[in-house]
């Protein structure tokens, strides 16, 4: 029992000392009163639709009926925030341009794309690698991704 108090106690103290960092790095900038003045005003402007549509993550790739590539439309309208899963950079450089061209707001999108594991590899996710007990299996998988 005394072993797993101390292992608590020592992943929980870089945590404990991060989190400040990081809310202290944020908080001059949202008491910044011009950057909380255009951040209302845009509110303001906004259609509860866009605001719905900044919620909206569209995907950049189609899967049958399941997901429709993000359209140039529904990215004029302000109904998509993120696009998720495009990797051709001509395309999001295009989207990109409909959306802070054409649209009423000029609101740039947000895109990504999930790499946990590296790019272009496939390993066992972070917890399955971590039960076999070898640390030599997390640190090969993380450098054959970092290469």
């Amino acid at each position: 029992m005394r072993i797993r108090t101390v292992a608590a106690y020592l992943l929980a103290v870089p945590v404990f000392w991060l989190v400040p960092v990081g809310c202290r790095a944020q908080s001059s900038q949202l008491t910044d009163p011009s950057v909380r003045e255009r951040a209302d005003t845009l509110l303001r402007k906004m259609t509860v639709e866009e605001k719905a549509g900044q919620l909206n993550q569209a995907s950049g790739v189609t899967v049958g009926d399941a997901m429709k590539e993000v359209s140039d439309e529904a990215t004029e309208k302000g109904q998509v925030g993120s696009i998720l899963w495009q990797v051709d950079v001509k395309e999001i450089n295009r989207l990109q341009q409909v959306a802070v061209d054409r649209s009423r707001l000029h609101i740039p999108l947000l895109v990504g794309f999930d790499v946990i594991h590296g790019y272009r590899t496939v390993f066992p996710v972070p917890l399955a690698m971590a039960s076999s007990w070898d640390p030599s299996v997390e640190e090969q998988a993380q450098s054959v991704a970092s290469i």
